[in-house]
C-alpha cells in the first residue's frame, strides 16, 4: 500500500497546558509518513520552547514563529511549507487516537478522494466523550453526489438538528492544493467561526470526498475559555464580520442555498445571546441593553425572517419566539435561571 504523506498543521498560541497532549498524539501516530508543522501564533507564555524541544528530538517536526494573526493566518503559513499531498489540521487542546492517519492512509489508497472526513468526540472536562453524530451515510462520494446531496443539506434545513455533516476543519484531511486554495481565498482578519468559511470552499471546489464517521479518532477538548465557549463583548461584531464573508463567497460560487447562511448565522445570535446573560458580569440592565441593541439590528431581522421557516425545539422556539416579540427581560430572567 502506498503511504501517501500527511503534514498536519498546529497552530498554537498561548497552549503550554495542552500543547504536550497534543504533539505527543501526532507523532506517536502508528503511521509514520507525516510531517508536523508548529507554528506559534506570538505566544506570550513557554509555548515556542515547549515547541523547539519536540523539533530538537524529531526530525518529523517542524516549528515557525509569527506574529499574531489568528488560526486563519497560522493554517497559512503553515500549509506554505507543507510537504505532503495531503494537510490534516489539529488544535493544539485537541488530540487524536494512535492509529488514525493510518485508517485514513487506507481510504486515501482505496478511493484517491480530495477529501476525508471523519468522526470526532467531545471531550468533557469530566472525562466524559460525547460522540458527535451526523446524518450523512459513510461512503464515497462524488462530484455530483456533493452537489445533490451534501450542499442543498449544508447547514440547518429542518431545524437546528438538522445539519448533515460538521462544519469545520479538523476533523478531515484535504488535498494540499484544495485547502490551500480555500484558505487564500478567505478575506484576511477573519478570527471566528474561519473553519465554516474553509469548509464552504473547499467543498464547492472539489470533486469528491470520502466520509468516514466511524472513524472516532479525533477528540475536542470542550474548552470554555475559546472564542465558542466564552462570551466575548466583541462576538456579535464578529458574527456579523464572518457571514457576510460567507455570503460572498456564496455569491462567487453561485451557492443556491443561501438561506442555510442565514439559519446558522441566527443559531449562533441565539447562541451568543444566551451566553451574554450566563456569563457577562454586567448589570442586568445592561446586559438587557446589549440583547436589544443585537436584536433590533438589520442583520439580526433579515436572519430571523429565514429562521421563521425553521422547526425548533420547544425551549428554543420559546426563546426565539420572545426575543422576536422584545420580550427581553423575559429573555434574561428565563436565560438566567436555567440553560435554554
Amino acid at each position: 500500500m502506498d503511504k501517501k504523506m500527511i503534514s498536519v498543521v498546529v497552530p498554537c498560541y498561548n497552549c503550554e497546558k495542552t500543547i504536550k497532549k497534543c504533539v505527543d498524539s501526532i507523532i506517536g501516530q502508528t503511521y509514520d509518513n507525516l510531517e508536523l508543522i508548529l507554528v506559534d501564533d506570538g505566544s506570550s507564555d513557554d509555548t515556542l520552547s515547549i515547541l523547539k524541544e519536540y523539533e530538537k528530538k524529531d526530525r518529523r517536526v517542524t516549528v515557525l514563529f509569527k506574529e499574531n494573526g489568528g488560526t486563519l493566518s497560522a493554517r497559512k503559513e503553515g500549509i506554505k511549507c507543507a510537504k505532503g499531498e495531503y494537510v490534516s489540521f489539529c488544535d493544539s487542546d485537541d488530540w487524536l487516537s494512535n492509529d488514525l492517519y493510518e485508517r485514513i492512509n487506507k481510504i486515501l489508497n482505496d478511493y484517491n478522494p480530495d477529501i476525508v472526513v471523519f468522526g470526532s468526540s467531545v471531550a468533557l472536562p469530566s472525562g466524559e466523550k460525547k460522540v458527535r453524530n451526523h446524518r450523512l451515510s459513510d461512503g464515497y462520494y462524488t462530484r455530483e453526489d456533493i452537489e445533490k446531496k451534501i450542499l442543498p443539506n449544508l447547514y440547518y434545513t429542518d431545524g437546528f438538528n438538522s445539519k448533515i455533516m460538521s462544519y469545520g476543519t479538523v476533523d478531515r484531511v484535504y488535498r494540499k492544493g484544495l485547502i490551500a486554495k480555500a484558505i487564500e481565498e478567505i478575506k484576511p482578519g477573519i478570527r471566528f467561526n474561519e473553519d465554516i468559511l474553509a469548509n464552504f470552499v473547499t467543498l464547492m471546489n472539489a470533486d469528491d470526498l470520502y466520509y468516514a464517521n466511524e472513524l472516532y479518532g479525533y477528540f475536542i477538548y470542550k474548552n470554555e475559555s475559546s472564542k465558542t465557549g466564552r462570551y466575548d463583548p466583541g462576538i456579535f461584531d464578529e458574527i456579523d464580520r464572518t457571514y457576510s464573508e460567507h455570503l460572498n463567497l456564496a455569491k462567487k460560487y453561485g451557492y443556491a442555498y443561501t438561506e442555510q447562511i442565514y439559519i446558522q448565522k441566527y443559531y449562533l445570535y441565539l447562541n451568543y445571546i444566551k451566553r451574554v446573560i450566563q456569563r457577562s458580569t454586567d448589570s442586568r440592565k445592561r446586559t438587557i441593553s446589549i440583547i436589544r441593541k443585537v436584536c433590533e439590528t438589520a442583520s439580526f431581522r433579515d436572519c430571523e425572517m429565514y429562521a421563521s421557516k425553521c422547526r425548533f425545539g420547544i425551549k428554543s422556539g420559546l426563546f426565539a419566539r420572545l426575543l422576536s416579540a422584545g420580550c427581553y427581560g423575559l429573555v434574561y430572567t428565563i436565560a438566567g435561571i436555567r440553560k435554554v
